[in-house]
């Protein structure tokens, strides 16, 4: 589980569903929850969790999507098993793993040092406790 530290900079709630944004160093990210703790407030520094498999990466995107995160980030590694490759990226400072597919890598061809685009949907976003 990719763990990111980050501050509370908005939050919306209506009914039972809250919305959150957060600050990362120089970009910012958002998440959906249907659970918020009470003690979480504007300014509250907290700890994000991400699965790696809900990591997707892009390059040289074009066009509009509907996933609300999406983040600058350098390759710095790549793995690559028989199916899945693990890749390793920077975002602004946070080391973050993405679990993607060897083919995936192979269309992308993505290459240490690439600058891409990690894409998050806000719904695979929680909040860790500490």
């Amino acid at each position: 589980m990719n763990q990111i530290r980050a501050k509370v900079v908005h939050i919306k709630n209506v009914n039972t569903l809250h919305s959150l944004t957060f600050s990362l160093n120089q970009q910012v990210l958002q998440m959906l929850s249907l659970e918020l703790n009470p003690n979480i407030k504007v300014g509250t520094v907290v700890y994000l969790g991400i699965k790696s498999t809900h990591v997707a990466i892009a390059k040289d995107l074009k066009g509009q999507l509907s996933l609300e995160n999406r983040l600058k980030a350098k390759v710095l590694s790549i793995e690559n098993g028989e199916i899945l490759s693990s890749v390793c990226l920077d975002i602004d400072g946070f080391t973050v793993e993405s679990i993607i597919g060897v083919d995936s890598i192979k269309s992308l061809n993505l290459q240490v040092d690439d600058r891409v685009l990690v894409l998050i949907n806000a719904s695979d976003i929680s909040i860790l406790l500490k």
